[in-house]
């Protein structure tokens, strides 16, 4: 009898061995209705897949022919299936090894499954070794499925689920080993069902949802990555984030048009990398961010925050004292519009920041620019000039270089560059862009060299740009200059060489006649080498090759006045580099003869650039 039983027992053991067992370690793809009713024929005994599996087809209806399965060893990918309205057939399912996708979404069209109303039949899968995604899912009301989940090892991402009004069925999870997403999904309205979550890995990110608080998310203590909140439109405050204490990288609030405070912030003490207050219409004040330590920030960035005018927290005021990266302060209200204004509400004045950046958007910020940042002449980082009612830089008049980017735009009142003529260097692009009255940009001439770009646009009263000459053709990397609808001369030095140097990156189109194409320009640069302007200011050389010395004579001559005249004479290599300024002085009208010592030059082919009243004249020297 005892044997018997054995017998059966042994007989039973083997028949389920032989009827459950691991298959597809490549994994498998489903993309018709017919593979997946006929995966037990084609795969007898096929119940833990230890591959992949995705499914993605039009015509897919139902999954019940899937319902063996009872793992799946890698991800599992369900998304672009317009007809599936359940899950039902992965009933057996317990386990992913992978990230589970419903929906996809990596930086591409949304791929979900818009007529997708249930996922309860994966309520028995109560582990997922990845990253959860729920997105694209159109008709989805609930979470009703995941219920059984405690610990997530990846992150959780909800978005794009425009019906979805619940979190509830997340309850159970304590603990995400990654980043949590809910973003765009316009039906969700609390966050409720995330309350047993004390701490996430990786990033928070909740953004584009109709929550008016964020109950739900009341236990978080620490954040590993960023915390994102941004386009929340009904969102008034962030009191329940009070038990967070730490963020691990960026501080971002963005867009919150209803967020009045930022007092839910206040037991933070660290973040890893940029605080950034952008675009809150309604904030007020910073108060909530006092207690962070500023050695925790790398960059700080508040603007277009339109009723936000008290700044003046002991973080901001320490950081601002000695910041630890780039600050893009502006567009705030007043008494939180510019580092400076927070930094005289602090107590004290910023010489210069030491990483930048400078926003000039008024007059005022011109013309003060000096009283705000007293003895900085050389500027790191960017600068930024933009406002309807500036017409004048002269406040800028210290300044000698630019390390970042320098940028003029928008300046519909902007005349002149005059105020510039220090400015030597620029680490970044120089752009001039959008000036609708800007006719000349006398004022660069001591511009020796750039770091990348040239851009020169959208200026309609631009007719020439001379003022740039002096810069090295070979500091410039790409040349734009365009929808000038005046601009018609450009064989300027600089240009000119640029255009001859091999490779050069070269965009002109859509100025006047003269130089509306490379071509144009080039034509220009070729059948002028020389050109003599405002022949009033007489100028000769001589002897002419000469070697050793040199006189040079010319005439200063100005006929609405007797006023003094800075003159400037530039000695350049025929690539256009300058290699020696012989002359700058004040000079009354009249006539002048020098003599300079060029022995030291080598034999070869030179220009004598003359530069006095606004005007300019050029010729060639040659040395024996």
């Amino acid at each position: 009898m005892k044997n018997s039983i054995l017998t059966i027992l042994t007989l039973l053991i083997f028949q389920i061995t032989a009827l459950s067992q691991p298959c597809l370690p490549e994994g498998i793809i489903f993309t018709t209705q017919s593979q997946i009713d006929s995966f037990q024929i084609n795969y007898p005994n096929c119940t833990e897949i230890e591959g992949y599996v995705k499914i993605q087809g039009n015509a897919i209806t139902n999954l019940n022919g899937l319902n063996v399965l009872t793992e799946i060893g890698e991800t599992l990918t369900i998304c672009g299936n317009p007809n599936l309205e359940s899950l039902t057939g992965l009933d057996g399912l317990t386990m992913i090894g992978g990230d589970l996708h419903i929906g996809l979404y990596n930086n591409l069209p949304i791929i979900g499954n818009p007529s997708l109303t249930s996922i309860s039949a994966l309520e028995n899968a109560t582990s997922i070794g990845g990253d959860i995604q729920i997105t694209g899912n159109d008709a989805l009301l609930d979470l009703l499925g995941l219920h059984n989940i405690s610990t997530i090892n990846g992150g959780i991402e909800i978005c794009y689920n425009a019906s979805l009004t619940s979190l509830d069925d997340l309850v159970n999870i304590t603990s995400i080993g990654d980043h949590l997403m809910i973003n765009y999904n316009e039906s969700l309205s609390s966050l409720s069902g995330l309350d047993n979550v004390i701490s996430i890995g990786g990033h928070l990110s909740i953004s584009n949802n109709p929550i008016s608080d964020l109950s739900g998310i009341d236990n978080i203590t620490s954040i590993g990555g960023s915390l994102l909140l941004s386009y929340n439109e009904f969102l008034g405050n962030l009191n329940e984030l009070q038990n967070l204490t730490f963020i691990g990288e960026n501080l971002s609030i963005h867009g919150n048009n209803s967020l009045k405070t930022l007092s839910g912030l206040y037991n933070i003490t660290s973040v890893g990398g940029h605080l950034w207050i952008v675009g809150n219409d309604s904030l007020t004040s910073l108060t909530g961010l006092e207690n962070i330590d500023p050695q925790s920030i790398s960059e700080l960035i508040i603007n277009y925050n339109p009723l936000l005018h008290n700044c003046e927290i002991q973080s901001l005021c320490e950081y601002l004292s000695s910041p630890n990266g780039t600050v893009n302060i502006y567009n705030n209200a007043n008494g939180c519009n510019s580092p400076s204004e927070i930094a005289g509400s602090c107590g004290f004045t910023i010489p210069c920041l030491p990483f930048g950046n400078y926003y000039l958007l008024s007059q005022q910020d011109v013309s003060s620019f000096q009283a705000n940042y007293p003895g900085c002449t050389q500027l790191e980082g960017d600068v930024e000039i933009r406002g309807n009612d500036i017409f004048s830089l002269n406040g800028l008049s210290e300044i000698t270089s630019v390390g970042g980017t320098f940028r003029i735009f928008s300046n519909d009142s902007l005349q002149s560059l005059n105020g510039l003529e220090n400015l030597t260097s620029i680490g970044a692009d120089l752009e001039i862009r959008q000036n609708g009255n800007l006719s000349n940009l006398t004022g660069l001439e001591n511009i020796t060299s750039i770091g990348w770009r040239l851009y020169i646009g959208y200026n309609d009263q631009l007719t020439n740009i001379s003022g740039i000459e002096n810069i090295n053709p070979n500091t410039i990397h790409h040349l734009f200059i365009t929808s000038n609808s005046s601009l018609c001369d450009c064989d300027v030095h600089s240009v000119c060489d640029y255009l001859a140097i091999s490779n050069s990156v070269v965009d002109i189109f859509y100025n006047a006649p003269g130089c509306n194409s490379i071509e144009e320009v080039q034509a220009a640069c070729d059948t002028v080498s020389v050109r003599e302007i405002y022949l009033e200011n007489k100028f000769t050389i001589s002897p002419n090759p000469c070697s050793g010395s040199v006189n040079i004579r010319f005439t200063i001559y100005d006929p609405d006045s007797y006023r003094d005249d800075l003159t400037i004479l530039d000695l350049f290599e025929i690539s256009g580099i300058r290699i020696e300024r012989l002359l700058n002085e004040t000079k009354m009208p009249g006539t002048y003869e020098m003599e300079f010592d060029l022995g030291d030059l080598p034999a070869g082919v030179y220009f004598c650039t003359l530069k006095s009243n606004e005007k300019i004249q050029t010729k060639k020297l040659i040395i024996k």
